[in-house]
């Protein structure tokens, strides 16, 4: 087996709790995806993501979730996720990201996606990638929690919802209506949340707390990561949490960010 070494890579450790043996274990399955790669010659979106799902099954890492254009592998032990192109779609996927993780559409940006600890440096383009472990949103059924990460939807409401499913309905469907790039952006969040306050929720406007409304850090992280690059995918599944005793703003993430 080819040592590591031949191949740059860098990851980071986000939490002291991974452990020695986890990030070794994640040492030996980098290694062997490159060791898999090298041994074959086909193009990353023909069948190299066949071997590596064999792989992962000779590894014993379970599939979590496939999308039309990439499988996702990881144990419920693991601090990590392994994302695997299965076309070009995905390919084109997994260079986005990296493009993202590696700051050259500005900090913010970064700071909007998963940390990147790994990625495929073999092929031109990579097949796969490996990035941190986080909470999708939909995950999410605490109120208070989501109160926390989305204070500026606490403070609109004011108490009124007091379901979290309906509150995270509301976070979900107003990130993924609103255009991040409007000159006024705190006037086109107020009108986009009185029309789904009226038109869905059917419910009075005048219960809103509209007046003295200013953008907390929940909408202002989004719009900073999205001053050079954007992502129109910001559903409930696509957006997730960092695992954190104290949840904030600061914790939130895109899951996939597909740049428009």
């Amino acid at each position: 087996m080819k040592h590591l070494a031949r191949y740059i890579k860098q990851y980071i450790v986000l939490n002291e709790n991974f452990n020695t043996a986890s990030s070794s274990k994640l040492d030996e399955v980098i290694l062997s995806m490159n060791d898999v790669i090298t041994d074959i010659s086909e193009s990353p979106y023909a069948h190299q993501n066949a071997y590596i799902d064999n792989l992962m099954l000779d590894l014993k890492i379970k599939e979590i979730g496939e999308g039309i254009s990439r499988t996702a592998y990881s144990n419920p032990d693991d601090f990590y996720v392994i994302k695997v192109a299965i076309n070009r779609d995905g390919v084109a996927a997994n260079k986005d990201e990296v493009e993202i993780s590696s700051r050259r559409h500005g900090s913010e940006a970064q700071d909007l996606f998963l940390q990147l600890f790994a990625h495929d440096q073999i092929n031109e383009e990579p097949l796969w990638i490996v990035s941190e472990k986080v909470i999708p949103l939909g995950s999410v059924d605490d109120l208070n929690t989501l109160k926390k990460i989305f204070p500026t939807f606490d403070k609109i409401t004011n108490g009124l919802i007091d379901d979290s499913r309906i509150y995270l309905r509301f976070v979900a469907y107003i990130l993924q209506l609103f255009d991040f790039n409007k000159d006024d952006i705190l006037h086109e969040f107020k009108e986009d949340v009185k029309d789904y306050w009226v038109s869905i929720l059917g419910r009075d406007l005048s219960l809103l707390e509209l007046d003295e409304l200013t953008l907390d850090e929940d909408i202002n992280k989004f719009a900073r990561g999205f001053v050079n690059v954007h992502t129109s995918d910001l559903h409930d599944g696509n957006i997730a949490i960092r695992n954190s005793q104290n949840p904030s703003p600061k914790d939130i993430v895109i899951l996939d960010f597909d740049i428009e």
